[in-house]
């Protein structure tokens, strides 16, 4: 790494050193909590690579009253009335 790039790297080694002194790490019980309080369902919550990760489906209504499901990502849209 060199010049601008490298300085970058450093600050962000500096904010990881000092940041640890604030950081409030959720568990997964109130991290799932999270998702259950946005009223999704087909949630899954795990450790992953770098922390917690989930994802869920979350049921919304369009303007004209049709409900669909989509995921929590957007990848996925059903619809549930015919």
């Amino acid at each position: 790494m060199r010049g601008e790039h490298l300085k970058r790297w450093a600050l962000l080694d500096t904010f990881d050193m000092l940041s640890p002194v604030y950081d409030l790490p959720a568990t997964l019980k109130e991290f799932r909590s999270w998702f259950d309080e946005a009223g999704m369902t087909q949630v899954n919550v795990a450790r992953g690579y770098n922390g917690i990760e989930g994802r869920g489906v979350v049921l919304r209504t369009d303007s004209v009253g049709a409900t669909s499901r989509e995921g929590s990502r957007g990848a996925e849209k059903r619809s549930l009335v015919e």
